[in-house]
């Protein structure tokens, strides 16, 4: 078989459901013919140890067999042929432990209906991370509160900004932002009707702050795109206290803030 064929081979077992090791060990054993684990090592470029693992995996779906009466401990691919029955019966395993688990998630879900209302906090890290809980505020059913700061999510990933933006936009979610006075800011206030943006504008020397943090329905999300770390705390308590802080603040801003624009 050629190195173009096995390829070939291999995806088609993944998409029947094997794990790509899987598929390269029964295609390398089936061209082999039989063959010790150190062998199927060497042909495959996979870890001994792994292959005596995936091994195993194969003899219990049985597409494997050890071979008998071997000095060495070897190994024989099964027939092809035995794939659809194999298959076959995986399905309806499946389709039983289905029928089971209805009953099991009923079980679960009464243990979830007694459970107290406790806060769910998660953790997010790296930049994929924080974009995903910038996406999550689009699923904001009210408004959003936030304290910003213009220069750090702008530097953080300007393209991934502006189509941000856009989404909230559409999505017709208008966001209050108190913001450190500078000229990204002034940027925004320009487009902030088209963008549903309230912003009160207030000094860098007393708008320093790095993080950003977004308060909306129950969830508050604080994010520090310089540490790339990201924390959402949803807690109907937390959040109440947060925004309450909020009012103070934008009440406060509003005496430093020359720079305030309505989106509404």
């Amino acid at each position: 078989m050629t190195q173009n064929m096995n390829k070939e081979m291999v995806r088609e077992l993944e998409k029947l459901g094997f794990t790509g090791k899987q598929s390269t060990v029964y295609v390398a054993l089936l061209g082999l013919g039989k063959a010790t684990a150190a062998e199927l090592g060497r042909k495959t470029g996979i870890n001994r140890t792994s292959i005596y693992d995936i091994i195993g995996e194969l003899q219990g779906l049985g597409l494997v067999s050890l071979v008998a009466h071997a000095k060495k401990q070897t190994y024989r691919a099964e027939s092809p042929e035995k794939l659809p029955v194999i298959l076959e019966a995986q399905a309806a395993r499946m389709h039983d432990m289905a029928k089971q688990s209805e009953g099991v998630a009923s079980m679960l879900q009464s243990v979830v209906a007694k459970a107290p209302n406790k806060p769910k906090i998660k953790i997010y890290e790296g930049e994929s991370g924080i974009k995903s809980l910038y996406d999550a505020s689009l699923l904001c059913r009210t408004s959003i509160k936030s304290f910003l700061n213009a220069d750090a999510l702008e530097s953080f990933d300007a393209d991934y900004a502006q189509e941000y933006f856009a989404k909230r936009a559409r999505k017709g979610i208008i966001i209050s932002a108190i913001i450190n006075d500078c000229a990204v800011a002034r940027g925004y206030k320009k487009v902030a009707k088209e963008f549903l943006r309230d912003m009160r504008l207030v000094s860098t020397e007393k708008m320093d702050i790095v993080p950003e943090v977004y308060i909306y329905d129950n969830t508050v999300a604080i994010f520090s795109l310089k540490e790339r770390l990201g924390v959402s705390i949803e807690s109907k308590d937390i959040a109440y206290a947060f925004r309450k802080l909020y009012d103070l603040a934008w009440e406060k801003a509003g005496e430093y803030n020359s720079n305030s624009f309505s989106a509404r």
